[in-house]
């Protein structure tokens, strides 16, 4: 057997390998869809129902994302408000001094840190916020916003 002729049966049974692995036989909308179907499971598991299916799963969605986020980040700042609520129940004078710094100051870093990743991520001049900045910076208040509520229910603070 020739030299060009065994290439040609190797790459046959590579690409046959391949084709049935599903490694090419997937179209790119369904590569895509698998990409949105992950997503989407990562929100539920992270964020509120309501997140997960606004608009992520529809390439034809109604409303952006950046609204998407806007909207789950008064979800999560809901569930924070609700949480001090709750510590601040049966706490002493001391301990409510002490969770009124701990909160301003992770205001603070909330805010500095998004305008941080805003302006590195999207880069720009300073004092103009394109839309791509305003969309890391709503990104960045909802993961950091998800955070703190995650901290704050968390089970130690319950007793």
């Amino acid at each position: 057997m020739s030299f060009y002729k065994k290439c040609w049966v190797l790459n046959s049974i590579v690409a046959a390998f391949l084709c049935a692995s599903g490694v090419w036989a997937k179209s790119p909308r369904e590569k895509i869809d698998e990409i949105y179907k992950k997503q989407y499971e990562e929100n539920l598991r992270e964020y509120s129902k309501e997140y997960a299916e606004c608009g992520w799963t529809d390439a034809t969605r109604k409303i952006s994302a950046r609204e998407c986020m806007d909207a789950e980040t008064k979800r999560q700042e809901a569930i924070v408000k609700n949480e001090l609520s709750k510590l601040i129940v049966g706490a002493s004078d001391y301990q409510k001094g002490l969770l009124e710094i701990s909160q301003r100051n992770w205001a603070k870093y909330r805010d500095s840190e998004c305008a941080f990743w805003g302006a590195q991520i999207s880069g720009g001049p300073q004092g103009i916020i394109s839309s791509s900045q305003a969309d890391d910076r709503a990104q960045c208040l909802l993961r950091i916003t998800r955070d703190r509520a995650k901290s704050l229910s968390f089970p130690y603070n319950a007793g």
